[in-house]
């Protein structure tokens, strides 16, 4: 019996140190526990009638675990030999680079291709780190089919060479690139900066001047704009194409996507891009809803708040909805959940009052308070309810009922009807936020008897007594 107890831990042991590790190795998987790793790359593309034929190499790699992504196309993906250690970390299923100490792992694959004519855009190219960040990025395309025309990447082109039987070009710059561009035709290059690369006639340089320098006010990567007559409107990425010199069009795509580069931008949120742009820039900038909402922030802040958000802004690496939000509240020593809950949405900028809310003894989360005209407002809807009410609307009224009282409150006469009896209201005691209705706080204290305390950490609500019975 003692056998078999000793045993039983035994194997509960042994089942919790398996646990252990493989969670900590599921956690390691950017390098070095939850800390966001970061590498280098160099990329060998070699171009054949029926594949591109790719070798990639890791550089600068921390110990810890790395799980590799692969393109969706990519094929006979294998570790690649390049020296005696280029594959010591690699697993046998060429999924993870596992822990250990060389810097440099390289695998290779291939992705078929169909001939082109004139031009072909190659996208989500290459393997990728999960978890991790690319610090630069060298590219070396070798065309063995001698297709001629240009070569075109995200990465700055450092130069070409066309041999007897191949064509080379090489790439560098920061960051990463999942794209490659090739057209029959070359493409003169009109700009060459740090910021700007321009391919193309016809752009001016007071146009590329005004590109770049909105591109340095929102600190954004190196960017590559391609204007040629035949070539479709694409944009991602750092790449930006056209077939003519828009400058309304090239100014927001450049800046859109420079931001989103700049800051690791979700793609679904282009609101915090354009929100985060406006205000680096100091000017609107994208759609009439992006514009609104800033102006909306603008009027909110004060001036020295307003600096000290911008100067919050250029010192982070990378933001999302709710964390610009959190910067908006650390200068203003107030909350706001605006971006998060907008996305792309038509939402108004509010400031919201960060206490807890208890409504009748009972912690209520998820409910916002609005600060607005030096006013508080609760959402009706979610408030009533919470009470015992419901509360329903339509293009002529609002009714608020429970079992006892029933409220109807005109939205095209100065009046409210309780339990049939009808109160003048000298002002409306709600307003109409982001598409529902919230009720202004002494409205509610007034005109439903509720008892509203504050303290430091809560707002405490409840029923004081017969609703309705003070004037209106």
């Amino acid at each position: 019996m003692k056998i078999i107890l000793r045993t039983l831990v035994l194997l509960i042991f042994i089942n919790a140190v398996l646990l252990y590790m493989h969670y900590s190795q599921m956690e390691g998987a950017a390098g070095k526990g939850s800390e966001a790793a970061s590498y280098d790359l160099e990329i060998e593309v070699t171009q054949r009638n029926d594949a591109l034929y790719i070798r990639q190499h890791f550089k600068g790699l921390g110990n810890g675990r790395y799980e590799i992504v692969w393109p969706e196309k990519s094929e006979n993906e294998a570790c690649y030999i390049k020296d005696k250690s280029s594959c010591t970390r690699l697993n046998d299923s060429v999924t993870a680079i596992l822990e250990g100490e060389a810097a440099e792992q390289s695998i290779s694959y291939r992705i078929p291709i169909k001939p082109a004519d004139s031009s072909i855009l190659y996208e989500n190219l290459f393997a990728k780190l999960r978890n991790a960040t690319v610090g630069t990025t060298m590219l070396h395309m070798t065309d063995e089919t001698k297709s001629g025309g240009i070569w075109i990447s995200e990465l700055e082109r450092i130069g070409s060479k066309k041999l007897d039987r191949i064509e080379y070009t090489m790439f560098y710059g920061p960051g990463k690139t999942d794209l490659l561009y090739w057209q029959k035709h070359e493409l003169p290059v009109a700009s060459r900066s740090d910021r700007l690369i321009v391919f193309g006639k016809g752009i001016h340089k007071e146009e590329t001047a005004r590109m770049e320098e909105l591109l340095n006010k929102v600190d954004a990567p190196q960017m590559t704009v391609v204007i040629d007559s035949k070539q479709k409107p694409f944009m991602k990425g750092r790449l930006i194409m056209n077939d003519q010199v828009d400058m309304e069009f090239l100014e927001s795509q450049l800046v859109l996507n420079g931001v989103i580069a700049r800051y690791s931008i979700p793609k679904s949120e282009k609101l915090t891009a354009n929100i985060a742009a406006s205000l680096l820039i100091g000017e609107p900038f994208g759609n009439s809803v992006s514009k609104k909402a800033y102006e909306r922030i603008v009027e909110s802040l004060p001036a020295d708040q307003l600096e000290e958000l911008t100067k919050k802004l250029g010192q982070v690496s990378k933001i999302d909805a709710e964390t610009l939000d959190r910067l908006i509240g650390d200068v203003s020593g107030l909350k706001t959940t605006f971006l998060e809950k907008a996305k792309d949405e038509q939402y108004s900028f509010y400031f919201e009052d960060s206490r807890g809310l208890v409504i009748n003894g009972k912690n209520v989360e998820g409910i916002s308070v609005l600060l607005e005209d030096g006013q508080v407002f609760y959402p009706g809807k979610e408030l009533f309810k919470e009470l015992g009410y419901k509360l329903e609307s339509n293009d002529k009224s609002i009714y608020i009922t429970s079992d006892v009282n029933k409220y109807r409150f005109s939205l095209r006469d100065p009046f409210y009807v309780l339990n049939e009896r009808k109160y003048t209201l000298r002002n409306e005691p709600y307003r109409k936020m982001n598409g529902h209705y919230y009720f202004e706080e002494e409205s509610l204290k007034r005109i439903f008897s509720l008892a509203i305390q504050k303290t430091d950490g809560a707002i405490e609500i409840s029923s004081a007594g017969k609703e309705g019975a003070t004037v209106k």
